[in-house]
């Protein structure tokens, strides 16, 4: 007997939960946490000068915890702010030496499971693994922005 959708679809979602569980615990030697990992990478990779409302939209991250995870990354002295000149009341937010050595440090620890993914899982498949993911961020950002409106079930 076929199992209902519903079950199905369940199974799947315990899936998604502890992969994400397992990447996200899977050190605890990093000294940043998650999202100021993600927002130092941002920084990092991004080719315009970042502010903490680009940052929170390309991240699609909360304003809250952008603003939480800065206020850790200041404190930590690995972030810095330039004042924007177009705009006084906004600012710029730029990598400092310490937080370059530090991004380095957490970067290494973080890469070593993706490494080990790659490795067992082939190069192909896992092109094609991140190709899926990178798929279904888009589909649930659509989702999300649709308002959860439609039944889908």
């Amino acid at each position: 007997m076929k199992e209902p959708q519903w079950q199905t679809l369940g199974k799947n979602i315990q899936l998604f939960h502890s992969f994400a569980r397992m990447i996200l615990t899977q050190e605890k030697l990093r000294t940043l946490t998650a999202n100021e990992m993600e927002i130092i990478s941002h920084i990092y990779l991004s080719k315009e000068q970042q502010t903490p409302l680009s940052i929170s939209q390309a991240t699609c991250m909360k304003k809250e915890a952008v603003s939480r995870s800065l206020k850790g990354l200041f404190n930590k002295k690995l972030l810095d702010k330039v004042k924007c000149p177009n705009d006084e009341r906004s600012y710029y937010l730029i990598i400092t030496p310490k937080g370059l050595l530090e991004m380095d440090k957490n970067y290494q620890i973080l890469l070593k499971p993706y490494i080990f993914l790659k490795q067992e899982m082939g190069k192909e498949n896992f092109h094609n693994f991140t190709q899926s993911i990178e798929k279904a961020n888009l589909l649930f950002k659509l989702y999300k922005e649709m308002g959860n409106k439609n039944e889908i079930l």
